[in-house]
């Protein structure tokens, strides 16, 4: 019994330390810029214009950018830019690293100055929008697995002691 309480002790420690990857350290920004009503852009799964979107630092980050309207660009300062396009350009694509913390504006080139901008903050912070932080932190899934072991693990080892 003391062999199979620390047996299952060993196994929890195990599943805890694995590192784990989340489906969510690869996100993918489908942007669309607009000039239909003020310029702006929309970002798919935010709502709002220009909205605001937290990262978790170390994501892969796609942009996937289009115009919708008019002739625009997207540009998130050293982590990419597109090309300037209008509708018939088709889709633009930049893939960058988030920082580990910090924030980076978003712009197109030419409307920033008639407020075609957001944030990117790399971070925990919620975006406002909790059901879709992209690329948040998420416990392991195999998590509760590793406690119940470990419990069980503590009562045999206890119950052989008594």
């Amino acid at each position: 019994m003391k062999f199979l309480g620390v047996s299952l002790l060993m196994v929890s420690l195990v599943l805890t330390t694995i590192p784990t990857v989340s489906a969510q350290e690869t996100v993918e920004l489908v942007v669309s810029g607009h000039d239909d009503d003020g310029f702006y852009f929309t970002i798919e799964g935010y709502t709002g214009k220009n909205p605001t979107v937290t990262i978790a630092p170390g994501a892969s980050v796609t942009v996937r950018y289009t115009s919708v309207t008019g002739v625009h660009n997207f540009h998130a300062g050293d982590l990419g830019k597109t090309d300037i396009v209008d509708p018939s350009g088709g889709e633009q694509t930049f893939t960058f690293t988030a920082p580990a913390s910090g924030s980076q504006e978003y712009w197109c080139d030419p409307h920033k100055a008639s407020g075609m901008k957001g944030m990117l903050n790399f971070g925990t912070a919620s975006n406002g929008d909790d059901d879709d932080d992209a690329g948040s932190n998420e416990s392991p899934a195999f998590a509760p697995v590793a406690a119940l072991l470990a419990i069980a693990g503590v009562a045999l080892i206890a119950r052989r002691r008594s």
